[in-house]
């Protein structure tokens, strides 16, 4: 009788062991998979400064050039940073102060920009 109880008490011992390794491995991985998913705010502030800084250079060279010359190669950097513009207006919430404030600098910069003739 004692056998029979010492084997059954190892044996819920091991198993336990089991689900407790098991449940910590799955914690793991689903912390690892949330950090993936977390949107990296200041590459794409980066990113939204780079192509407004690129807008804004293209423009005033296009305004200074003769009628001739191609135009409408800044178009694209201003789509790109609208399109980082409107992700960042939806996680503005997420974003800390620093980025917040950075994110407005580069929103000034490029109103700025867009009123130039």
């Amino acid at each position: 009788m004692k056998k029979l109880i010492m084997t059954f008490a190892i044996v819920a011992f091991l198993v336990g062991g089991f689900t407790i390794n098991a449940s910590a491995q799955e914690k793991v991985k689903a912390k690892t998979e949330q950090q993936q998913k977390e949107v990296n705010y200041d590459k794409m502030l980066d990113d939204y400064e780079t192509n407004v800084d690129l807008y804004i250079a293209a423009y005033e060279k296009s305004l200074k050039a003769d009628q001739g010359d191609k135009v409408g190669d800044y178009s694209g950097y201003l789509k790109k940073a609208q399109d980082l513009e409107n992700k960042l207006l939806k996680d503005k919430e997420k974003l800390n102060r620093s980025q917040a404030d950075r994110f407005q600098k580069i929103q000034k910069k490029l109103a700025k920009a867009l009123t130039k003739k």
